[in-house]
C-alpha cells in the first residue's frame, strides 16, 4: 500500500498490509482485508497485489517468474454514519 504517496511500495509493516508467504503455496480464492490507518487524509491511494507460483519470497517491485502484479486505485473518504458489513 502506498500510504505516503511516494510511488514506492515499502516493505515496512505500515505499507505491507498482507503477506501470505507464511502459508506457503496456496491455490483457490483468497479473501483478505486491511485497516486504513487513523489520520489517513482523504484521497486516492494505490495498492499492489502480487502473486507467484514459483516463489513465496519477493518484494513489491522485484522481478518474479511465473507470477503477476496488479495495481488498484481506491479512494479513502471521511468516516460517515453508514457502515458496510
Amino acid at each position: 500500500m502506498d500510504w505516503n504517496k511516494d510511488e514506492i511500495f515499502d516493505q515496512t509493516p505500515s505499507e505491507k498490509v498482507y503477506d501470505m508467504s507464511v502459508l506457503g503455496f496456496q491455490s483457490g480464492n483468497v479473501i483478505f482485508g486491511f485497516v486504513v490507518p487513523l489520520g489517513t487524509p482523504s484521497g486516492f491511494y494505490r495498492i499492489r497485489i502480487r502473486t507467484s507460483s514459483s516463489s513465496t519470497s519477493f518484494t513489491a517491485c522485484n522481478s518474479i517468474s511465473r507470477g503477476e502484479a496488479e495495481d488498484y486505485t481506491f479512494e479513502v473518504v471521511q468516516p460517515c454514519a453508514a457502515t458496510i458489513t
